[in-house]
């Protein structure tokens, strides 16, 4: 956000800042090419000796641990499934991880949290960013500050998350922003620098959950799974970042509090359904549905 500040200072035209912006991302597709894929999810597709050569940097040079695992009826160890070898089968088996986010009732009540918790984290994230001309604040001086609460925004949970679990992590960062967002309701309008501040203090907690988030969500679902689950997840995500524009815009000209309200009451119930989920601090990752329904069963 601090650059994008720059950007816009300098090329005031929104042509130019779109295209300045733009023409830096289109290096990450590159950087795409020298990412590895996770081993544990290699495990769980039955295809061990490209996690072997992953974690130990060099092919294995014989087949006996591969040949004896296949052997070894143990859910934990793969699916018995071969690679996919074309689209269609590709898409089947995309389909076949989407409905196996809603295949237990365990499952579909933690996926439609996240739904709804990654949509208006995203929603709320995004108003905040473009929410200056409500607030009787200075564009470029807002969008900075954004940026700058931003940076120990990221920073603070990798502390947070030592003492505390992910599920209070979550609500108590929730609850933090929730409220302050709700307290501009008490500021006259006149107030700017204060509301501001208050907003910003919103904007650090949503900022800061943001990381317990994703790893919370990854940790919830099996890895056979979960990239189904943070795909959707984000996809939610940007519904509420499309929305966010719309509810600036519109719902500000009716009065300037309503964006930032919605957003602190939304993140307000999304902080307590949070408290809904399981905590998986010091959990093992599950690589199967079956050994999530299982232990679910188990602890009933």
């Amino acid at each position: 956000m601090l650059i994008l500040t720059l950007f816009a200072y300098f090329l005031p035209m929104w042509r130019s800042l779109q295209l300045a912006l733009i023409l830096p991302g289109l290096l990450l597709i590159v950087h795409c090419y020298f990412l590895d894929e996770s081993p544990r999810w290699l495990v769980s597709k039955n295809r061990e000796k490209r996690a072997y050569t992953i974690v130990f940097g060099k092919k294995p040079n014989v087949d006996l641990i591969f040949k004896a695992s296949k052997k070894v009826d143990d859910p934990a160890i793969g699916d018995g499934e071969a690679p996919p070898s074309n689209i269609a089968t590709k898409l089947r088996n995309s389909f076949r991880e989407f409905a196996g986010l809603f295949s237990t009732w365990t499952l579909r009540k933690r996926i439609l949290i996240c739904y709804f918790v990654w949509c208006v984290t995203s929603m709320s994230y995004y108003i905040t960013a473009i929410n200056a001309d409500n607030l009787s604040a200075n564009r470029y001086l807002y969008v900075a500050f954004t940026g700058l609460v931003d940076i120990p925004a990221y920073i603070i949970p990798i502390f947070i998350l030592k003492y505390t679990g992910r599920r209070m992590s979550s609500f108590g960062l929730y609850l933090a922003a929730g409220l302050s967002l709700l307290a501009v309701l008490a500021i006259p309008k006149e107030q700017s620098t204060l509301i501001v501040a208050f907003a910003m203090f919103g904007r650090f907690g949503i900022s800061a959950v943001y990381a317990v988030l994703t790893l919370h969500t990854a940790e919830l679902f099996p890895t056979e799974i979960r990239n189904s689950a943070l795909g959707t997840s984000s996809t939610m995500a940007h519904v509420g970042s499309m929305a966010a524009p719309y509810i600036v815009d519109l719902l500000g000209l009716i009065a300037w509090y309503i964006p930032t309200t919605i957003c602190g009451a939304s993140i307000l119930l999304a902080g307590f359904l949070s408290l809904l989920q399981p905590e998986t601090a010091n959990r093992d990752l599950r690589d199967h549905v079956q050994q999530e329904d299982e232990e679910k069963k188990a602890s009933a």
